[in-house]
């Protein structure tokens, strides 16, 4: 079940001009226009190989996501956007029994984000009550689903869309970095950084490539969320990168595409036995922001 595609974005590029940078220099902010609304539809496939007891498992996993935004508030203190997961579609072969009912259940939730003005995400509205309503139909999907989208997950996702933009203005080559961590519910997080790339003009806008540094991390102790306890893991990215594309006359981006790679191993215990997993997932996605619904 993808984690990083669940939600899109909107940045904006202005010319910054002055004595005090260059004058190729481009300052990379976000802008949002009250009533503004967008869709991002995403398009994903995921492949898994897992080997346990000596049993290997392939899978595979193909997945559509339409989410809409639009901005309610937008002055000098923040940003307050709702966002709404419109459709999901997504079909598997060889996944987790139960997998398509998970994915079903995200149809319709709604949420509201307050950004900061570095785009970080300080409040998160309407959470509490969309895990309420799922538990009140199907108590065990209710914590199953809360377990691996925290409130922690979704100001993850957003961070990668609002809050990774450089501190200053950037010329073509410049590079910038940001710290993250990726929560994973239960099984633990990734955690690592993130190098971007400012590449200059392109045929459709202002690009930017970006590649991740991402190493696995096992879960706090007393998380009972799940009827196993990961002891340790050894998990890391083989290939995770990417690139962005953003119309500067729009304020927004037009496409993202991303590459992700890899592979490790889990110790857990069940029952007071201790076993082990290993694991390797390669993951690709597109995404693309429209005006208009794609769903119409």
């Amino acid at each position: 079940m993808p984690r990083r595609f669940w939600f899109g974005s909107a940045v904006v590029l202005a010319f910054l001009a002055g004595p005090a940078v260059a004058a190729d220099a481009v300052k990379l902010e976000m802008k949002f226009k009250e009533g503004d609304k967008f869709y991002v539809e995403t398009v994903s496939n995921t492949k898994q190989v897992m080997e346990f007891m000596g049993t290997k498992n392939e899978s595979e996993s193909d997945s559509t996501q339409v989410t809409s935004f639009k901005v309610l508030k937008s002055d000098k203190d923040g940003v307050v956007i709702e966002q709404k997961i419109e459709s999901i579609k997504n079909k598997n072969s060889g996944g987790l029994p139960g997998a398509d009912k998970i994915m079903d259940a995200l149809k319709g939730a709604t949420f509201k984000l307050t950004l900061n003005n570095k785009g970080e995400v300080t409040k998160i509205e309407g959470y509490d009550e969309f895990m309420k309503k799922l538990s009140a139909d199907n108590e065990l999907a209710g914590k199953m689903l809360k377990s691996f989208m925290s409130e922690e997950t979704i100001k993850a996702t957003a961070a990668e869309s609002f809050a990774f933009l450089p501190p200053k203005a950037v010329s073509k080559g410049d590079t910038w970095k940001r710290s993250q961590a990726v929560p994973l519910g239960p099984l633990g997080s990734l955690k690592g950084e993130t190098t971007y790339t400012y590449k200059g003009p392109g045929k459709d806008g202002e690009e930017i490539s970006f590649d991740q540094s991402l190493e696995y991390a096992p879960p706090k102790e007393g998380d009972d969320s799940l009827p196993f306890k990961i002891t340790k893991g050894e998990m890391k990215a083989d290939k995770a990168s990417g690139s962005m594309t953003f119309d500067a006359s729009k304020g927004r981006l037009v496409k993202t595409e991303q590459s992700t790679k890899m592979k490790g191993s889990l110790t857990f215990e069940v029952a007071g036995n201790t076993t082990s997993l290993t694991m390797e997932m390669t993951q690709t996605a597109k995404s693309r922001v429209l005006d208009k619904s794609p769903l119409d």
